[in-house]
C-alpha cells in the first residue's frame, strides 16, 4: 500500500458488490387478521408489508429503504391462539443500504431523533467531535 492509504473492510452480504445500495431477497411473517381474508389479500398483505418493513433497521442488512417487489406468499396458517389471524411468509425483495464506519454519504436529513444539547461546541480536531 502506498503512503496514507489504509484497507476499508466492508462487513460480507449476499451477493456483495461495492455499492452503497443493495437489493436483497428477504422473507417477513405476516399476521393477517380474518377481516382482510377475501379477494384483496395479496394487497392487504403488501401494504401491510411496507408499513412493518419500510424505514426499518435490520441489524443483519441495514436499512430497508424500499420494499420493490413481493415475490411470493406462503399459505396462510391459522394461529392456535383463538384470535383467527393468519401467519403468512412472505418472500420479497427490498431496497437496503448499509454503510460502513468512514464511509462518506451524500444525503438530506430529513428528521434528527435526538438533538446535540446547545452548551456543546462542535470541535474537529476533538475526540468527541462536540466538548
Amino acid at each position: 500500500m502506498a503512503h496514507g492509504a489504509y484497507a476499508i473492510h466492508r462487513p460480507p452480504l449476499p451477493d456483495y458488490t461495492p455499492e452503497m445500495f443493495y437489493i436483497l431477497k428477504l422473507v417477513k411473517k405476516l399476521d393477517i387478521h380474518p377481516r382482510s381474508f377475501g379477494k384483496n389479500l395479496r394487497e392487504v398483505i403488501h401494504e401491510k408489508l411496507v408499513q412493518e418493513v419500510e424505514g426499518t433497521c435490520n441489524s443483519k442488512y441495514g436499512y430497508v429503504i424500499a420494499v420493490t417487489k413481493v415475490d411470493s406468499i406462503g399459505e396462510g396458517l391459522i394461529r392456535q391462539d383463538g384470535t383467527g389471524l393468519a401467519t403468512f411468509s412472505v418472500h420479497y425483495s427490498a431496497v437496503v443500504s448499509r454503510p460502513f464506519k468512514g464511509e462518506v454519504v451524500d444525503c438530506v436529513v430529513a428528521t434528527v431523533n435526538k438533538l446535540i444539547s446547545d452548551e456543546l461546541e462542535f470541535n474537529a480536531t476533538g475526540d468527541p467531535s462536540y466538548q
